[in-house]
């Protein structure tokens, strides 16, 4: 059972970023910059110019059409008063909650005895 696990966990790593995860980074991405931006009830136009982007290229960020370079971040987080980590989309945590259902179904099942089910948890938690 662990092996299957640790198995499934370099599969999960090597495939995260495929072209469509890509995609959708940035879309999220631009929905988190979208939200802070909204928080601080700034326009798109004073955002730009205090990053020195134009505003179509706010809009264009906001919608995932665009893709920041990671210096960039640090600015937005700046403007928008907000911890960078704030703007980054978290897809590790919908894939380490689908392994912690999956052990915890083998682990109903009697798959799974204590001992494996820590080390399990271990793997996950390094995920």
């Amino acid at each position: 059972m662990i092996k299957q696990f640790m198995l499934l966990l370099q599969n999960i790593r090597a495939n995260i970023m495929d072209d469509e995860n890509v995609e959708a980074f940035y879309i999220e991405l631009g929905e988190l910059i979208h939200k802070a931006r909204n928080n601080k009830n700034l326009s798109q136009a004073k955002v730009a110019d205090f990053i020195g982007l134009s505003r179509a290229s706010i809009v264009n960020i906001e919608k995932g059409r665009q893709r920041t370079p990671l210096h960039q971040l640090y600015s937005f987080a700046k403007v928008l008063e907000v911890d960078i980590k704030e703007l980054m989309p978290n897809f590790d945590l919908d894939l380490i909650n689908q392994l912690k259902r999956k052990k915890t179904k083998q682990v109903q099942k009697g798959n799974v005895n204590d001992k494996s089910s820590e080390k399990l948890d271990h793997l996950i938690d390094s995920f």
